[in-house]
């Protein structure tokens, strides 16, 4: 496995190739493909041995050879990239193999109807491509003999396995079937897969961990120094991280400006997966809006991007796509080389670093509620994943230090942080409720949010804890906050309006820090205010934002879906109403800054040392149209400003010295108690603050 970390900037170098009327690979020149990607910095590629076509790109006795391949082009690209001491992974594309769905019909995945599973485009509408089933003997026959002669005959490093997936709610083939009754003794019907849903969800995972099981031991055979990763598999939040035990890093794919994810998607994804106790790697790609679309990046989106990654213990991979005939794009990889050139010294401080805990939110998302963005059909539809990028970023914007952690962290681990949100959509399972009891009795500090939670009885599992006693919604479509003087902050006694339904929870112990306010009227068809919503007129009787001590911990509420606001409203007051919540509790956090909510932080610690690693974040003026239907993903970034004299503290009584990193300058520092002051001069797009002596 230690390769891997020994490889920290990688290029996924897709190469999906349709017939075609010339030979494939027939412009390729070895040396001069294997000097370009050296001169990038680059340190790991991964190359095509089967795509999603089902074409192999190599000399395969067994496997479908691409019918136009002018020659053995992973073979030749292996030997020119060792050749300069490169790592190579090899691509091979397992659910989608146009080859074997069109020739086994029975191999295909099948839905609930019986019809062929497809896949779906951004429109929500089957696409072109059709599922095969690991289930059926698609593995045995195909998958397993072909990864067992590629491990023996070409000298990889690592197998990188493409879309090994079930959609949701599939499949209902002939072989998972019979698969289900031995393992279950029931008939898997479409009924029982929808009343089941967690029994079915479980096998499907189960599916998967015994085909990576499979492959992992063919090429383990032959390569016991070789990698293993499946993509988007055990990393993603909601995702089944037992997948983790069978591959040897997590990789997990992030592309701003897909799929309406934005310049924040990476590291949220990166403060998820460095609690996942696994290496991780970011996949970005050089394309603007998805693959191969063969536009380039400017080369500031490229390491804002990077420095996303890197600040959260993540390793940097970007996508591109050779040309048919054999070719890289220069221009694309003058690009790539500038970054992976800025990105090399900073990694010196990445490796082996570990988050400084303070804050957690819980991220857990039940496998049969995971609706990932591609399959979607709004890029503006309020997911369970969407609604926690909201908390990622309101945290991110308030100068946090967080972590995103599933059930299993907390089960673990929760003990090791000060303050916990629970979002509205998280799942409290009874051993999370208990060990969330138990850790606030202790001392623990909580934030509750939202109308989620229930008990079962019309209440809340959390209720003596919170000190409130919950009854159900306010009808109102809109209601509005009134600040108490503890957490106003500068809105003052400003009403606040809020477009989420607010819960009715009275107190039993709780105190009051915030009114909510209902409206004068609920607007309907035969009964409105003159415009968008009526004004605010009865104080509700229910506190909107409320405190409670419980044992020697304290535990907040805020009666509504913070999440979902901010996700779709965007409103600053949203945002503020949860970091004045938070700092109720955070009297003494790891690192402060009065600076811009561009600016992010995320504190690290490697050894003794304490890294704060500094990025800012400028976009440019954008229009709705262009990205993946009409809505567009994110602004571009042509060119990021410095910031400059930014006073910075860190919490760090025993310091010795503070160098901004990597230039190696040691800065000059104030002692002021626990927290070590420092003014940093100029900050351009990342930097890091290391504190030596802790």
């Amino acid at each position: 496995m230690t390769w891997f970390l020994e490889a920290p900037r990688r290029v996924h170098l897709d190469f999906h190739t349709p017939k075609t009327p010339y030979p494939v690979g027939e412009k390729f020149d070895a040396n001069a493909f294997a000097d370009t990607i050296a001169a990038a910095h680059v340190t790991e590629v991964t190359c095509f041995a089967k795509c999603a076509y089902g074409y192999a790109y190599h000399d395969t006795a067994i496997g479908n050879r691409h019918p136009n391949l002018a020659k053995d082009l992973l073979a030749e690209q292996i030997r020119a990239l060792h050749d300069r001491g490169i790592r190579v992974m090899a691509h091979y594309s397992v659910s989608l193999d146009e080859v074997a769905f069109l020739s086994r019909p029975t191999w295909r995945q099948r839905d609930r109807e019986g019809n062929d599973s497809k896949t779906i485009n951004s429109h929500g509408k089957p696409d072109y491509w059709g599922y095969l089933c690991v289930n059926s003997p698609y593995r045995e026959e195909k998958v397993l003999p072909e990864i067992d002669e590629l491990a023996a005959g070409w000298e990889i490093d690592g197998v990188f396995l493409d879309v090994v997936t079930f959609p949701p709610g599939m499949c209902l083939c002939h072989f998972c079937k019979r698969k289900f009754q031995l393992l279950h003794g029931l008939e898997l019907t479409p009924s029982l897969a929808a009343s089941e849903a967690s029994l079915f969800n479980e096998f499907q995972m189960q599916s998967r961990r015994s085909f990576l099981q499979d492959v992992r031991n063919s090429l383990k055979a032959h390569r016991p120094e070789a990698i293993m990763c499946a993509n988007s598999h055990g990393g993603h939040v909601g995702s089944d991280r037992r997948i983790l035990d069978f591959v040897d890093y997590a990789i997990i794919e992030s592309r701003p400006g897909s799929f309406g994810r934005s310049y924040s998607d990476q590291g949220f994804h990166s403060r998820y997966a460095r609690n996942l106790h696994k290496p991780f790697q970011i996949m970005n790609t050089r394309f603007v809006s998805s693959w191969a679309d063969f536009t380039v990046k400017r080369a500031e989106e490229l390491k804002f991007e990077y420095a996303t990654i890197l600040a959260n213990g993540g390793q940097v991979s970007s996508g591109d796509h050779m040309y048919p005939e054999g070719n890289l794009e220069p221009a694309a990889w003058n690009v790539l080389g500038e970054a992976f050139g800025w990105a090399e010294p900073r990694q010196r401080w990445w490796a082996e670093s570990k988050s400084v805990r303070h804050i957690a939110v819980l991220a857990s998302i039940p496998h049969d509620q995971l609706k990932s963005p591609e399959t979607s059909e709004s890029p503006r539809d309020v997911t369970p994943e969407r609604v926690l990028t909201a908390y990622d970023q309101m945290l991110l914007e308030r100068h946090k230090q967080f972590d995103l952690i599933d059930e299993t962290c907390l089960l673990d681990s929760l003990q090791d942080f000060q303050i916990l949100v629970l979002p509205e959509n998280a799942v409290v399972s009874d051993p999370v409720e208990e060990c969330i009891r138990e850790w606030v009795r202790g001392g623990g500090q909580l934030i509750g949010v939202g109308l989620g939670f229930p008990d079962g009885d019309g209440g809340h599992r959390l209720e003596d804890v919170l000190g409130l006693d919950f009854a159900d919604a306010a009808p109102y479509s809109v209601f509005y906050y009134r600040l108490g003087n503890r957490i106003a902050g500068t809105y003052g006694d400003t009403p606040l309006v809020v477009s989420q339904p607010v819960a009715k929870a009275r107190s039993t112990t709780a105190e009051s820090l915030a009114d909510a306010w209902f409206p004068l009227l609920e607007r309907s068809s035969d009964r409105f205010f003159s415009h968008v919503s009526a004004p605010p007129y009865q104080k509700s009787p229910y506190p909107g934002i409320s405190l409670n001590s419980f044992g020697a911990g304290r535990a907040a509420f805020i009666a509504t879906n913070v999440g979902q606001e901010y996700l779709l409203k965007n409103h600053v007051w949203m945002r503020d109403i949860l970091g004045n919540t938070v700092d109720l509790f955070d009297d003494a956090p790891p690192w402060k800054v009065e600076a811009s909510p561009s600016l992010e932080g995320s504190l690290m610690r490697s050894d003794s040392d304490l890294l704060l690693h500094l990025t800012f974040f400028h976009a440019e003026r954008s229009t709705m149209g262009g990205v993946e239907g009409g809505v567009a993903g994110h602004a571009p970034t042509e060119w990021i400003p410095p910031v400059h004299n930014i006073v910075v503290m860190i919490k760090a009584p025993a310091a010795e010295s503070v160098i901004w990193e990597p230039d190696g300058e040691e800065l000059p520092f104030e002692q002021c108690g626990e927290y070590v002051r420092v003014e940093l001069p100029e900050l351009k797009i990342h930097g890091i603050l290391r504190v030596r002596g802790n």
